[in-house]
């Protein structure tokens, strides 16, 4: 399985020819891991607060949130159109990187609209399991693990490296170097504050 960002896996299977169903699995398993093993360990060591709250609205906020949904709206279809694996969702992705990156939107996304959106990628990628037998998931599963094993003995060796050199808390090394799960390791990172 492709390291890296679960919705951009997913995406880039899709417009492959990669067994869409397997790798969705893959990566789904591989995922549960990341958040049921690496998670607890560096929140343990961090002894990290949830850092949740409210958050104010620019007075144009209207704006930004136009700009943003124009702009991710025309990339996403540009990147549709240049025939790249998930073209869609990174021509979106490259927009809103630009747009935040370099400050000329810094509105959040609404909860209720990031919360349906999460929604509606869970179910589509829950329905790929549509019709496995026990069996089946049961041999990815344990492809998914040796996957997780590879990347994350991998990941480390290469964090606890650049920890040393560069003085970042490990933490925050590990959070970036985690495989395969970028989205859920950047929510989790602001959630924990870290």
């Amino acid at each position: 399985a492709l390291p890296g960002a679960l919705t951009f896996v997913l995406a880039a299977a899709r417009e492959t020819k990669a067994d869409f169903r397997a790798v969705t699995i893959v990566q789904t398993i591989r995922l549960f891991l990341i958040i049921g093993i690496v998670v607890p360990i560096i929140s343990a060591y961090e002894g990290a607060e949830p850092a949740l709250g409210q958050h104010s609205l620019p007075a144009d906020a209207a704006f930004q949130f136009a700009l943003l949904a124009g702009c991710g709206t025309a990339a996403a279809i540009a990147g549709h159109f240049s025939r790249l694996p998930g073209g869609m969702m990174l021509g979106a992705l490259l927009a809103s990187a630009f747009l935040f990156g370099t400050s000329q939107v810094t509105v959040r996304m609404p909860d209720p609209l990031a919360n349906t959106g999460l929604v509606i990628l869970g179910m589509v990628i829950g329905s790929r399991f549509s019709g496995l037998g026990i069996g089946q998931i049961r041999g990815l599963f344990r492809i998914s693990f040796f996957a997780f094993i590879v990347g994350t003995v991998a990941a480390s060796a290469v964090a606890i490296l650049l920890s040393w050199m560069s003085g970042i808390g490990p933490s925050k090394i590990a959070l970036a170097f985690v495989p395969g799960a970028m989205e859920a390791m950047t929510v989790i990172s602001f959630i924990l504050g870290i």
